[in-house]
């Protein structure tokens, strides 16, 4: 390889980790707004648990109802 081959390359390269420190951050706003989507107070963690005693009370836990919506994981 010669000397400007090797620049050439070191620009790209350079320019490229450039790139990627601005993804980086924007990738961790994204997961801090997601886990604050699902982990929030009024997150849908939350809203989950609202809606399994809901239907628990109402239909009972022995009913296929609550089995349905018991069985979800968040």
């Amino acid at each position: 390889m010669s000397i400007a081959e090797l620049q050439s390359l070191h620009t790209a390269l350079s320019t490229k980790n450039l790139a990627m420190v601005d993804l980086d951050q924007e990738l961790s706003m994204k997961q801090r707004d997601r886990a604050a989507a699902y982990d929030g107070e009024r997150g849908l963690r939350e809203q989950m648990k609202a809606i399994k005693a809901a239907v628990r009370a109402q239909y009972g836990s022995r009913s296929s109802e609550h089995a349905a919506v018991s069985g979800i994981r968040l």
